[in-house]
């Protein structure tokens, strides 16, 4: 009989591990492409899995012994998802960890963390503290460590009532009215209006009324003008727009960088 096949069970492309059998001088083999092996010696050839199998024959006969190697590749992990959560009940952020099977760590604390099924990667993040905490997500095999992260913000049920309130519009201005994209934004957006007025105006204000910025545009071809308010504070300004006399009006949602 064989004894019991000892060593790593995962390689990373192009480098080796040793397996070793507490009975010798049998022989080492492969069953697969994924990797090549001599002696032992198991060189990861490209992702997948492969069965190293040892052999020992005596008069007896053959006794066969098998060892699963996963052979893993380089990754860069990634997260998707939003950007930030509420302290109301029902307003989490649900994040995807991509790979799936890696860990979730909140950084500040301003948050909990709530894992989804075994292997799938997701997160829910649930608001605990206001402020911007950095939640971090590890993946890892035996090619290394890769890290993401996000800055989740975390608001007060008033602020997620009105994010609720200022819903993504439509990329399109139409005759109709204008957009607003994207919306929530970190201080960057752009407002699209109806196309070919001779004179359009177009006033961003703070929920007190107090003008923020303000922009005169003649160009009739124009149908959409881009701000940066670098030094705004985080909360819900108004969008006024007075084109050729027609009145517009709308909303949109900064949050803290």
């Amino acid at each position: 009989s064989v004894g019991t096949i000892a060593g790593a069970t995962s390689i990373c492309v192009g480098s080796t591990i040793t397996l070793t059998d507490s009975v010798t001088g049998g022989t080492w083999s492969g069953s697969s492409a994924v990797a090549t092996v001599s002696g032992g010696i198991v060189l990861g050839l490209t992702a997948g899995i492969d069965t190293v199998v040892y052999q020992v024959t005596t008069h007896c006969g053959t006794a066969t012994g098998a060892a699963i190697v996963t052979v893993d590749t380089p990754v860069t992990a990634s997260i998707i998802g939003g950007s930030y959560a509420c302290m109301s009940p029902g307003k989490e952020d649900t994040l995807y960890g991509v790979p799936a099977g890696g860990t979730w760590v909140s950084t500040n604390g301003f948050d909990s963390l709530i894992a989804g099924s075994a292997g799938s990667g997701m997160v829910m993040v649930k608001g605990g503290m206001l402020g911007l905490d950095t939640v971090r997500y590890n993946f890892g095999n035996s090619c290394g460590t890769s890290q993401a992260t996000v800055n989740v913000t975390i608001f007060s049920a008033w602020q997620c009532d009105s994010i609720d309130y200022v819903k993504p519009v439509n990329k399109s201005a139409s005759a109709n009215g204008i957009s607003i994209f994207p919306n929530p934004n970190t201080g960057s957006f752009t407002v699209g209006y109806p196309q070919g007025a001779v004179e359009t105006n177009i006033i961003i204000m703070d929920i007190y009324g107090k003008v923020v910025a303000s922009y005169v545009y003649t160009d009739r071809n124009a149908n959409a003008a881009t701000f940066n308010l670098d030094n705004a504070a985080a909360g819900t300004y108004l969008v006024k727009v007075v084109s050729d006399g027609t009145v517009y009006t709308g909303k949109v949602l900064v949050i803290n960088r």
